[in-house]
């Protein structure tokens, strides 16, 4: 009977579940987000400046804005007759884009079709796509709000030029 030098591989016999656990990508996903925003708690209570750096977690969740998290926590909750919560206005924001989205499908695929059917289509509709496409969406904002004013059909059609 011969006695192994290397106890490394026995030492520690949770290793194994460790490094199953580390090999996740969500796991390390959440410690790195764990680890940051500890990092930022440290900082914020070290230099204590909550008006250049805010605490992430504050421990007075009745004031609004003691810390990030109370103040997210208080706006997606707030009850208020002047203020929306910011789930109503993050509802809003997703029917945009879904109405972009399909919107764009709507008018993207047909075109598309007839384009593949017909040449003199493809070189006509192909050569204004071209010449569009290289146009960032945020640089058509101005010609948006000019040719349909500042309401819905403004940023739904810069949802669906996206």
């Amino acid at each position: 009977m011969s006695l192994s030098l290397d106890t490394r591989k026995n030492a520690f016999p949770g290793i194994k579940v460790l490094r199953a656990l580390y090999a996740s990508r969500l796991f390390r996903t959440v410690f790195t987000i764990v680890v940051l925003v500890g990092i930022w708690q440290v900082i914020a209570v070290l230099k204590d400046t909550s008006y250049l750096v805010p605490r992430p977690i504050g421990f007075d969740f009745d004031v609004p804005h003691s810390s990030v998290l109370a103040a997210g926590w208080h706006s997606m909750t707030i009850n208020s007759p002047t203020q929306d919560p910011l789930w109503s206005h993050a509802l809003i924001s997703i029917r945009r884009a879904l109405i972009g989205y399909f919107a764009a499908i709507a008018v993207a695929v047909p075109i598309g079709m007839i384009a593949a059917w017909w040449k003199a289509i493809d070189d006509t509709a192909g050569s204004f796509i071209e010449l569009v496409r290289p146009i960032p969406a945020l640089a058509l904002i101005p010609i948006a709000i000019i040719w349909f004013g500042f309401g819905e059909v403004a940023k739904v059609a810069i949802i669906g030029y996206a």
